[in-house]
């Protein structure tokens, strides 16, 4: 079975639900196995590696359901809408993605990040800086207007 894990902050639980049943059909018709699980980001997590987090995610992974069901109570607040995707599958990204971002009303406010070998290597708070760096420099900065992205 395939395997896809969201790790969310800043999208309420109902948004992030309909996000994913919104991507569930594209999804669905390439690959009928896959599985998307999601956990809320909590501030206890700041301080820990990203790949702590997944392994342990992974060795008692919960159903969206359940997270939906059982919203942490130090959920991570005030670091901006950010959702971070754990996953082999490009297409599978880009379908959550363009799932989550149908559904909200600012979706230039998301911060969507594909976890790396390296980044899995910093703290969760690393990360979130770093994401929230290069966010802001794309929207000041956009590929277009650069003209080595545009040989590309």
């Amino acid at each position: 079975m395939n395997k896809t894990f969201c790790l969310v902050t800043g999208i309420s639980p109902d948004k992030i639900q309909k996000g994913l049943a919104s991507a569930e059909g594209h999804i669905l018709k390439d690959a009928p196995d896959l599985a998307v699980y999601m956990q809320f980001m909590r501030t206890s997590m700041l301080q820990e590696r990203i790949s702590d987090i997944t392994e342990i995610f992974w060795k008692n992974p919960i159903t969206m359901e359940e997270t939906l069901n059982d919203i942490p109570s130090d959920i991570l607040t005030r670091r901006g809408k950010v959702v971070i995707i754990q996953s082999f599958l490009k297409d599978h990204v880009f379908a959550i993605m363009r799932g989550i971002k149908s559904v909200s009303s600012r979706p230039q406010d998301i911060i969507f990040a594909m976890l790396t070998e390296t980044a899995a290597t910093w703290t969760l708070e690393e990360y979130l800086k770093h994401l929230k760096a290069e966010h802001s420099y794309m929207k000041t900065h956009p590929p277009e207007h650069d003209a080595d992205m545009r040989r590309m």
